[in-house]
């Protein structure tokens, strides 16, 4: 019997905030944040619309064999949904194209992506999208299933406004994709409906009580692809990211045996994010974590730890 091929991660886009183009930043690659899980499936399943999903248009092109696609949306800022408006299979009447995502304050991310289009910002109008599209709403902490395959689960973390990390379920190996999320701790609380909940049950409590639920969420996941944006030198916490400490204490906490470290800042050279690795790597021995740069273009086999 032919063995099935093992599900493939891909990172098409790794870089955070903003995209780079200089010499010096593309080894590990300039364009933000887009990852594909290849399931082996009948359709494409991507994590985000950074300017990396220009990867995934180009290689489907103007007659692509996945006819359908399934993008994840972790959160509305720009460095997460700019490519969006040029994906080409949009124009594309044989593509069906689902977008999952959470809503945007009071509006609903189709309203958002309708913003796109509107006078002014694009040459092409909303009208000129020929795709059939289809928005999905992803409530925090509700799971939903992808074609009745691949079941995925989410979480909001802490990042301004709405940001959900997601969990998938796969035959082979489960994994976890948080893109920013920053620590809780001294009251920097972040995210929508948060200082809400810490009016209601006090910061302290709120702090414990989101710590244990994304431990929780992430328990004994094989894969975790998690933001390292900055360093313990350079954290600015307020900005709604964290660093590969915070990643391994986590990792740690949760039992996960991989950790691809994520978000690269836009200042961190090629060397400064090799520097970080190795420095996580000591750490992450004494815990037995694989520890892995995210690479634009580098692709992992996702197995079970």
């Amino acid at each position: 019997m032919k063995r099935k091929p093992p599900c493939l991660l891909r990172f098409h886009g790794v870089r955070g905030s903003r995209p780079t183009h200089q010499i010096e930043l593309l080894g590990f690659g300039g364009n933000t944040t887009c990852i594909e899980i290849d399931t082996g499936l009948d359709f494409i399943l991507a994590i985000d619309g950074g300017s990396g999903l220009q990867h995934i248009s180009q290689r489907l092109g103007n007659h692509p064999n996945h006819r359908k696609i399934h993008l994840l949306i972790t959160h509305t800022h720009w460095d997460h949904v700019l490519f969006l408006p040029f994906l080409k299979q949009l124009h594309n009447p044989d593509c069906e194209i689902h977008i999952h995502a959470p809503d945007v304050g009071t509006q609903s991310f189709s309203e958002l992506f309708n913003l796109l289009f509107k006078h002014g910002r694009l040459p092409v109008p909303r009208d000129r999208v020929k795709s059939k599209l289809v928005f999905h709403r992803v409530q925090p902490g509700v799971d939903f299933l992808i074609e009745g395959k691949i079941k995925v689960s989410s979480i909001q973390v802490n990042h301004q406004h709405i940001t959900l990390g997601y969990k998938f379920g796969l035959p082979e190996a489960s994994i976890a994709v948080i893109t920013d999320a920053a620590t809780m701790a001294l009251g920097n609380i972040l995210g929508q409906g948060m200082q809400e909940r810490a009016a209601l049950i006090g910061k302290k409590s709120l702090e414990a009580e989101y710590n244990n639920q994304l431990k929780q969420f992430l328990h004994g996941v094989d894969n975790l692809v998690f933001d390292t944006h900055f360093n313990a030198q350079n954290l600015k916490s307020d900005w709604g990211h964290a660093t590969p400490e915070i990643a391994l204490e986590l990792c740690a906490k949760a039992k996960i045996k991989r950790l691809f470290m994520f978000h690269h800042a836009p200042e961190d050279s090629d060397r400064r994010v090799a520097m970080k690795q190795i420095y996580a790597r000591n750490i992450a021995l004494k815990h037995g974590i694989e520890v892995i740069n995210a690479r634009e273009e580098d692709e992992w086999p996702l197995a079970s730890a």
